[in-house]
């Protein structure tokens, strides 16, 4: 967000404003801190809150282009959806809907490993460092803050 704030700041406020329309519409179910964004341990909650809005486009989402604009910068989430990954030594299976009718070879070839340095987990460790906090937050959240 820092980036795109300095070089289209336009674009990152549009951002900012999907993020807070998002966490308003979300904030009553939110399983959590819904002033910080950072979810509890409580999956069940989780999946009941995800399972309700799972219909609701990331606000990183262009509306117009339906592309991710902060695509460079998106979280492990994002890089892992659809394909076959290997993530933290464990192999997780791919979309059942991207690859009907492939072989297991055919899906083996596509596995990725969408963060081999563990950058993630260093930028996690740092907003734990310095922050306190810990655990996960979800997209709205992390870019809602007018903060550059």
């Amino acid at each position: 967000m820092r980036e795109m704030e300095a070089s289209d700041p336009q674009r990152a406020a549009a951002i900012r404003e999907r993020a807070r329309e998002a966490i308003a519409l979300m904030r009553a179910d939110f399983p959590g801190d819904p002033d910080t964004g950072l979810l509890a341990e409580d999956e069940a909650s989780q999946d009941r809150f995800f399972e309700h809005h799972a219909g609701r486009p990331c606000p990183v989402l262009d509306p117009a282009t339906q592309t991710c604009d902060l695509y460079a910068h998106r979280p492990v989430s994002c890089r892992t959806y659809g394909p076959p990954v290997r993530f933290g030594g464990q192999d997780l299976p791919p979309c059942r809907l991207c690859f009907q009718g492939s072989s297991p070879e055919v899906i083996e070839s596509c596995r990725i490993e969408p963060d081999p340095d563990g950058v993630e987990t260093i930028i996690l460790d740092r907003q734990r460092r310095e922050t306190g906090e810990s655990g996960e937050r979800l997209i709205p959240w992390a870019v809602a803050s007018e903060e550059p």
